[in-house]
């Protein structure tokens, strides 16, 4: 599982279509662009007026391709599926902490901000028909802890369970069965783990 950063948003590479319908490929890459500037705004605790929201994101539409090539479109609405996540929980964690997230607030301030992240990006996660996701219940289940977890650690006791223990974590897979989108749960579980570990 790897957290999804900014840098990480400008390096994203998709397959190409041929003879198949894809997504445009300079509307794919300019909204990524503005992804990733958001973010970079979002670990700056800065929502300036050019900021994304994660709405603005679901309600992007990309116009299909059908004689030239565009961006595989499963590739692309599974990336985007985490970078909403990532600006959720980017604007939730810089209104909760009412300053950077991470930094000059120290590590005390990175714990708060990181159990708000995952309240904030769990109460986001909706389950997606006929498409491989993680299990509903075992999904839950990790967050609640990784969220008692992070309160734990804020109030100055030592959590029962490591940023290890949470990337460790094997979820099951559902294939015929609504499960939550697997790269949101990785992003989201990522990012609490380095909150835990902070």
């Amino acid at each position: 599982m790897s957290a999804l950063t900014a840098r990480e948003v400008r390096a994203a590479r998709f397959t190409a279509t041929t003879l198949r319908e894809g997504y445009d490929v300079a509307q794919v890459d300019a909204l990524l662009e503005r992804v990733a500037t958001s973010l970079d705004d979002l670990a700056a605790g800065r929502v300036d007026p050019h900021t994304l929201t994660a709405e603005e994101v679901l309600d992007a539409r990309f116009p299909a391709t059908r004689f030239r090539d565009g961006y595989d479109q499963n590739q692309v609405d599974d990336f985007l599926d985490a970078a909403i996540l990532a600006l959720r929980a980017g604007h939730a964690a810089v209104e909760a902490a009412g300053r950077p997230p991470v930094g000059a607030a120290g590590a005390g301030a990175q714990v708060h901000a990181g159990a708000a992240l995952v309240r904030a990006g769990r109460a986001q996660l909706a389950p997606v028909p006929r498409a491989a996701g993680y299990a509903v219940p075992e999904v839950d289940e990790l967050l609640d802890e990784l969220t008692r977890e992070l309160e734990r650690r804020a109030r100055g006791e030592v959590p029962r369970t490591t940023a290890h223990d949470v990337r460790s974590t094997r979820l099951t897979t559902t294939w015929w069965r609504p499960g939550y989108p697997r790269s949101a749960v990785d992003a989201l579980l990522d990012r609490g783990a380095a909150a835990l570990g902070a």
